[in-house]
């Protein structure tokens, strides 16, 4: 095996774990946040079935904040 292989397999490898762990916070952010059921499950059905065009679209979409899931738990959201 050469060093360009070598370089080669390293970098596959880190690009698949940078992917694995963007997935590992989308889905968590997702199931923190405040949308419906439905929703949830037409996004995990996403990343499974599209999975670099729905992190790239709830990247872009600002995915969810986390500030937004500490005001879910303590209820002291804004009021309107």
């Amino acid at each position: 095996m050469s060093l360009w292989e070598y370089l080669g397999y390293l970098l596959w490898g880190v690009l698949i774990v940078s992917y694995l762990l963007v997935l590992l916070h989308v889905l968590t952010a997702l199931f923190r946040s405040g949308l419906s059921g439905w929703m949830k499950a037409v996004w995990v059905l996403l990343l499974f079935v599209l999975p670099l065009v729905s992190v790239l679209i709830w990247l872009i979409m600002g995915g969810y904040d986390e500030s937004d899931a500490a005001r879910a738990q303590t209820g002291s959201g804004s009021s309107r």
